[in-house]
């Protein structure tokens, strides 16, 4: 798979090449990616994009007035952590007018950890900094925005272990993230502005949740934040860490954040609570996951979204386009009918259905025992039940008939080398 570039090629804007450039030739096809694109310096357009195929995150640039194609060499922002993988599929690209880039991107370690990188005007990436040190907060899908008047970086993030929305701060020149205050009750996906913020236009984002989106604004400073007049602290100008819940509370009072009542979203002209029933749905857990067979149709994709399914772990053979149904992120795992999976792709589906950012997801495939095979797996690895009953569960979601000699041999095998709840996650309660 590739990372391209497309550009347009007419004064409106509505003509475009979308051949376009290659940047990258060597991204997987198995993961989603994320790329991110910003005018910088007055004269390019930088691009940075994750790459978990070659473990890194990545940047080129473009010079205006120069070929399409005409590319700077890349630069490695990260990569080669003996802690595991620096890349993810979340990344936010912003510029300063001096020409220095800020990034803020996640990685795969652990529970995974939100990053900021700075790029001097002339280059290099310099070292990255942790936006959220609680061991416990899994950081996901932010947002920057820079306020340049106080040199001031602010991201705003999801934690996926309690479903807040936060926001935290630094320093521009001198990166340190202090406190970090909520600034959204609920919610995911928050997006910002690309421009600039300064006191006079104050900060505003939003977020979505169930077919809503929910806007939320503070104020800024006009003159250099301290610790009691912005979000977060300075380096060095108090504690850092996660604070209280009472102490976020009044943080988020003096801040002035205003969650505003909820805008139903309409996406292609139909709201995702609308549609015809997606075939074989049923929940598995509540509130986390779901099995159904491939939507047939837009208005079934719509349905199975209405129902609250973020991410799809998708069966098939084929790949859809699942971001056209705002579906958050996809695992691509095909298993056909009367097959197992590899103990390789097993794992990492697992990897997949306990991390609480793809939550709640739903099991898509056409092939009914392929998605109870699946569904065996989790009763028998996640939710402790014998070896037994999790086929007869596997029996039950393929309708009653048993489970193909294969998918009942992978079945026992796993168990042979796997104790019951072997992959219990520390987090998300209600699994």
């Amino acid at each position: 798979s590739n990372v391209y570039v497309i550009w347009s090629t007419s004064a409106d804007q509505r003509t475009w090449d979308t051949t376009g450039f290659v940047l990258a030739p060597d991204v997987s096809i198995t993961t989603p990616e994320a790329a991110t694109i910003a005018h910088f310096g007055g004269d390019k357009v930088g691009v940075v994009w994750g790459n978990q195929n070659l473990i890194e995150y990545a940047f080129r640039f473009h010079r205006d007035g120069a070929p399409e194609t005409d590319w700077s060499p890349k630069e490695v922002v990260d990569c080669c952590s003996t802690q595991g993988k620096v890349s993810d599929n979340h990344a936010t690209l912003r510029a300063a007018p001096d020409g220095r880039l800020f990034l803020v991107a996640k990685d795969s370690i652990g529970s995974g950890h939100l990053h900021l990188y700075v790029r001097a005007v002339d280059g290099p990436w310099g070292q990255k900094t942790d936006i959220d040190s609680d061991p416990l907060t899994q950081a996901t899908r932010p947002t920057l925005s820079l306020d340049v008047e106080t040199s001031r970086a602010y991201v705003v993030y999801r934690n996926s272990t309690d479903g807040h929305t936060y926001i935290s701060s630094t320093d521009m020149s001198n990166p340190g993230f202090g406190l970090r205050c909520i600034f959204l009750s609920h919610g995911t996906n928050a997006t910002s502005t690309k421009q600039t913020v300064n006191s006079s236009t104050g900060l505003v984002a939003a977020d979505s949740d169930t077919g809503q989106i929910f806007p939320a604004r503070i104020d800024l400073p006009s003159a250099p934040a301290s610790a009691t007049s912005g979000v977060g602290t300075r380096s060095g100008s108090g504690p850092t860490g996660p604070a209280s819940g009472l102490g976020l509370e009044e943080r988020r009072l003096r801040v002035g954040v205003e969650a505003r009542s909820a805008v139903a979203a309409t996406m292609a002209g139909a709201s995702p609570l609308d549609g015809t029933p997606t075939p074989g749905f049923e929940i598995i857990w509540p509130g986390r996951l779901s099995v159904s067979e491939t939507p047939a149709n837009d208005s079934q994709w719509w349905w199975l979204r209405g129902q609250g399914a973020n991410t799809i772990v998708n069966l098939d053979a084929v790949m859809y386009d699942f971001a056209q149904y705002a579906f958050e992120s996809f695992l691509w795992m095909p298993v056909g009918a009367g097959a197992a999976p590899t103990d390789e792709t097993a794992t990492g589906f697992l990897k997949f259905i306990r991390s609480c950012d793809n939550q709640p997801a739903n099991i898509s495939g056409g092939a009914q025992d392929g998605r109870a095979t699946l569904v065996a797996l989790l009763r028998y690895a996640i939710d402790a039940w014998t070896i037994e009953d999790a086929l007869g569960e596997g029996q039950r979601l393929n309708g009653g008939v048993a489970l193909s000699p294969e998918q009942v041999t992978w079945l026992l095998g796993w168990a042979a080398t796997h104790v019951p709840g072997s992959e219990q996650p520390n987090s998300c309660a209600g699994l």
